[in-house]
Order: structure tokens, then C-alpha cells, then sequence
């Protein structure tokens, strides 16, 4: 691991100890954090789904001469865009699966955020994070669309800033009365003091506090790593309801007739380096 890797993810922990200290006063924690080494890729116009796209291959190294002008060339073509937009999760799975083999799997989360107290608790949210939590652990990247704010971070805009978030990794915080059954792979001490453990294995999913999950992202607006709570980023992409007016004014976006709350909403898109079923 290079020092720079190491310093990116003591930065990363910073991030996430941010979010964990507003709601959590205990400050003995031991982060523990899953993270694939990658590049930014800044974004040329209306090109986020592209170039999210283009990360997570890179990221994969599937086939790094696949650049974002390519993969705009082909779905300009299949007449999934016109200036570099991508409105369909299920583009995203057509894309992969027809340039560089069926890489990539759409999963849908229906109902995930349940407009009840108790949805934190649902199964379907405790599936749907085990899901993206074990993707990543098995060194798959994660795309998802969501609503970005004007400091990219998630927020709920009813899809009118509708963007691409690469998850390509996660931050949890583990306090020493209950440590997480993990297998470590490597130490780095912050310069705090904190010991941070990296690993690639958690073998109990359940054991994990579903508000305490900190995701790291790409996104091409921004060289910097995002890091947000894996919760606000699932409302986020739940959030996805209906297109920007302006862009329904315009004329000059491929807008799915099935709409953004089809075609987007709940759902995310796993990109694998092995074939996937």
C-alpha cells in the first residue's frame, strides 16, 4: 500500500468520523473501513453516468482503453443519449454487458425507504445494504444515481439534480465492547493516534449498525473522495421522482418515457471484474 493510499484513507476516516461524531458522544471507536485504491475522472458537460462508468471499469481494470468518448459513441448510438446523459440504470447494465461482457447486474430496491418509523429496521433495507456492503467486499463497485447538492453530497431534490455516485467503499466504526467479526488484512495508524484496519472480509453482515455505515464515492464533478452515510445516499436515490423541468423544456436529453422514478429510482447497478449469472 502506497503512502499516499495510506493518507487517502486516513483522510476518508476523518470524513466519516465527521458524520459518526454528531450522533454518537463515544469517542473510544476502532474504524474499520473496505476501500478500492482508484483515479478521479472529472466530468465534460452532462457526462456523470459515463463517467462513473469509465471509473468503475478503470477501477476493475476491465478494459482501461475504454474511454468516456467511447462509451458516449455507444450509447449514442443505442439511443440512450444525446449530450452525454444517462437516465436509465438499465443503460448502465446494457452498456457494460455489450461492450466488455456481462459485467454488470441492476438491482432493484422497491419500497426500501418505507414511509414508516420502523424502515430502518425492514428486511428489505437490511438485504439491500448487505448487498452493497458485500459487493464491495468482493472488490465489485457499486454505481448508484442520486440527487446531488450544490457540495455534491446526497440530498432530496425530486430528481431535478439527478447525478452518478461510484461507491467504492466503506467506512464503520466498531467500539471495543463489540468488536465486528472481521478478518483484518492491514493496519494504519492515523496520526491521531486512531488505529484504522482495512479489510476485505466481515463475517457477519447483521452485526453492523445500518445509521453508522459511511460510503466512499466518486463522483465527476469533484477529484475528492465523497463520504457520506450509506442511509442520506439510499434516501437520496429513493427520492429520484420525476425529471428537471427545464430538461423536459429543452428537447435535447433522452428522457426514458418510463420515467426517472422507473428508470432510477431504487435502483443501483454492480459492475464485477468476474462475469457475472
Amino acid at each position: 500500500m502506497s503512502p499516499e493510499f495510506e493518507k487517502e484513507i486516513s483522510l476518508v476516516t476523518e470524513k466519516a468520523y465527521y458524520y459518526y461524531s454528531k450522533t454518537c458522544s463515544d469517542s473510544c471507536v476502532n474504524p474499520v473501513i473496505c476501500i478500492h485504491e482508484s483515479m478521479p475522472l472529472l466530468q465534460n458537460g452532462p457526462q456523470c453516468g459515463l463517467v462513473a462508468l469509465s471509473t468503475a471499469v478503470a477501477i476493475l481494470d476491465l478494459k482501461q482503453k475504454v474511454r468516456v468518448q467511447e462509451w458516449f459513441d455507444e450509447a449514442k448510438a443505442k439511443g440512450y443519449t444525446k449530450q452525454g446523459e444517462l437516465f436509465s440504470s438499465q443503460y448502465i447494465v446494457d452498456l457494460v454487458n455489450h461492450k466488455i461482457g456481462k459485467h454488470a447486474k441492476l438491482f432493484k430496491i422497491q419500497n426500501l425507504l418505507e414511509k414508516t418509523d420502523c424502515w430502518k429496521n425492514s428486511l428489505n433495507l437490511s438485504e439491500k445494504v448487505d448487498t452493497i456492503l458485500s459487493s464491495l467486499l468482493k472488490k465489485e463497485i457499486v454505481l448508484m444515481p442520486y440527487d446531488c447538492d450544490y457540495n455534491h453530497e446526497p440530498a432530496l431534490k425530486k430528481g431535478h439534480k439527478s447525478h452518478w455516485a461510484v461507491i467504492i467503499g466503506f467506512v464503520i466504526f466498531s467500539d471495543h465492547l463489540s468488536p465486528l467479526p472481521l478478518k483484518e488484512k492491514t493496519k494504519i495508524t492515523h496520526p491521531s493516534g486512531i488505529v484504522i484496519t482495512v479489510v476485505d472480509s466481515i463475517d457477519d453482515l447483521s452485526s453492523i449498525s445500518k445509521e453508522h455505515i459511511y460510503v466512499v464515492c466518486r463522483q465527476g464533478k469533484s477529484k475528492h473522495l465523497g463520504v457520506w452515510p450509506l442511509l442520506s445516499l439510499l434516501a437520496s436515490n429513493s427520492n429520484l421522482v420525476e425529471y428537471p423541468p427545464s430538461l423536459l423544456e429543452d428537447g435535447n436529453y433522452i428522457l426514458p418515457t418510463e420515467g426517472i422514478d422507473i428508470a432510477l429510482k431504487d435502483t443501483f447497478v454492480v459492475i464485477s471484474k468476474e462475469i457475472v449469472g
